[in-house]
């Protein structure tokens, strides 16, 4: 987790410092990040607010101990129904896993958002932010 989930408006200094500490790791486990952050966000589930995470990625889950799509929609599916939690998800790059992002954002009933080529990521964060 980068950053503790807050609502953006009181944790946005929080969460811009903590992502520009980041640093590269030799592997994604990207099922197991999104596992938990979907369900640290359904914990602190507000009917009053818009409850999702974003995730901005090449969409490759490059560790088998992470999981797969299909434990992950086993586990984070459920929430949709109960404590709505949108995966909104931005493909990354033009090697990204299209498909998997795509199939996150949907068991969510989040938008899947394409930037595959890095230049059109200004436009497509806008997209998003517009989405809310």
């Amino acid at each position: 987790m980068v950053a503790p989930v807050t609502p953006l408006n009181t944790g946005r200094a929080a969460l811009l410092k903590a992502l520009a500490g980041l640093k590269p790791v030799a592997q994604t486990p990207l099922f197991a990040a999104v596992q938990q952050n979907a369900l640290a966000m359904a914990a602190g589930w507000r009917k009053d607010s818009i409850n999702a995470v974003v995730l901005l990625s090449d969409g490759h889950n490059d560790t088998d101990a992470a999981g797969s799509l299909q434990t992950l929609t086993n586990t984070i599916g459920h929430l949709h129904h109960e404590r709505p939690v949108l995966v909104f998800t931005l493909a990354y790059g033009k090697d990204a896993d299209v498909a998997t992002l795509e199939a996150i954002a949907k068991m969510t009933g989040a938008h899947y958002y394409d930037a595959t080529n890095p230049a059109d990521i200004d436009r497509v964060l806008g997209d998003l932010v517009t989405s809310f």
